[in-house]
Parts: C-alpha cells; structure tokens; sequence
C-alpha cells in the first residue's frame, strides 16, 4: 500500500486454474437461463391464476406480491394486521378479471405512499434481465462497431417482440 492506494498484484506461483473461470461462466450463464424460463413459465401461468402471497415481516411489517396478467405488484406496508407470518393464495383468474381491458399496470413503476411502498413490473422486464445478466460473461472484453450494432439490432428486435405479444389483444 503506497500513498493510500492498494496495489493489486496477482499471485503469479498460484494462478487460477484454466477451467475455472470457464466452469464459472457456464454455470452462471446455465444458472440464469433457467431463472430465465421459470419466470416465462411464471408469466404464462399468471394469465390463467392470480397468484396472493403476503409475508411478515419484522417490526410489524409486510410484503405482499401478487402475479396476474403479466405483471408483478410487491408492496410493503408499514403497519400489518396479518395473523400468520406466511400466506398463499391462488385464486383462477375469472375472480379478479375487470370488465375493460385497459387497466393493466405498466411495464415498470415505483410509488411511495405514506403507508405503503409500491413494485410493478412485467414479468418480461425480469426475463430481459435473467438473459442480459447470462449472456454477459460470453461477451468479449472489446468488440468493435459490427458487433455493436448486431446487439443492438437483437435488442430492439427482442424488446419489439415482447411489446407486441404483450400489447396483443386477449
């Protein structure tokens, strides 16, 4: 350590084994693409149930998320009155539906209230990070304008077509 700054030095007798890294990346990569489908399995059952699960929480707290029509809504109240620590509700979706089929909750939103903090997010919102967050060790460490606009080009093709299956009418 010279002048308040560490050195970072590699301990060249002991380097990291060779497949390692490479048994890392993989099983991350794996990890996550399985995170990947269980969310899609997620969304496609929530068109069919709306999934209720309230949690306590210490100091008279709660979380409660609920999965429905594509979305996500977690909140967390101040002040609970729950009588068990844990509960799960799956109801068919019939109960809950509305009549006009223009109330959904959007992609993603954050609302704070004086009693209570508010989550809403698409379930195609956390599959699109599942599969950024496992494609990312593949990614070369410099690549050049070509492979910049190929990403971008599936990107916007990726978010294209989750916007109109979405946006498809029911």
């Amino acid at each position: 350590m010279t002048d308040g700054y560490a050195e970072l030095t590699l301990d060249r007798q002991h380097p990291p084994a060779p497949g390692l890294l490479r048994n890392l990346r993989i099983a991350s990569s794996s990890t996550c693409g399985i995170v990947c489908l269980l969310i899609f399995s997620w969304r496609v059952r929530s068109f069919s149930c709306w999934d209720s699960v309230w949690v306590q929480l210490p100091l008279s707290k709660s979380a409660h998320l609920i999965s429905a029509e594509g979305r996500i809504v977690i909140w967390f109240e101040h002040s609970s009155q729950l009588k068990s620590w844990f509960r799960f509700d799956v109801d068919p979706m019939s109960i809950h539906r509305s009549g006009t089929g223009g109330d959904r909750h959007p992609w993603i939103g954050f609302y704070f209230g004086s009693n209570t903090t508010t989550l809403k997010f698409a379930h195609c919102f956390l599959m699109m990070v599942s599969a950024a967050v496992a494609a990312l060790p593949w990614c070369p460490p410099r690549f050049g304008l070509r492979g910049f606009l190929i990403v971008t080009t599936a990107i916007a093709i990726a978010v294209s077509a989750i916007a109109a299956a979405d946006s498809w009418p029911r």
